[in-house]
């Protein structure tokens, strides 16, 4: 995943949203709808996802194809 991409929301346990303190508001973001990445934080323990339109940040493995270059 890069900044830019377009990627598919697939949803979101309670855990997978405080896992890193997540601050947007997934419940905002509609299963199945596509998003576009506007920038990714990458720590060691979990990677941050900001998408277009939204405040705050996502859980990267709330998305489909996450790990894909």
């Amino acid at each position: 995943m890069k900044v830019g991409d377009v990627v598919k929301f697939i949803g979101c346990s309670e855990s997978q949203i405080k896992w890193g303190s997540h601050s947007g508001d997934a419940s905002l973001l509609i299963i199945g709808e596509f998003y576009t990445v506007k920038s990714i934080v990458e720590h060691s323990w979990n990677t941050e996802v900001y998408l277009d339109g939204f405040d705050g940040d996502f859980n990267i493995v709330c998305f489909e194809g996450w790990n894909c270059e």
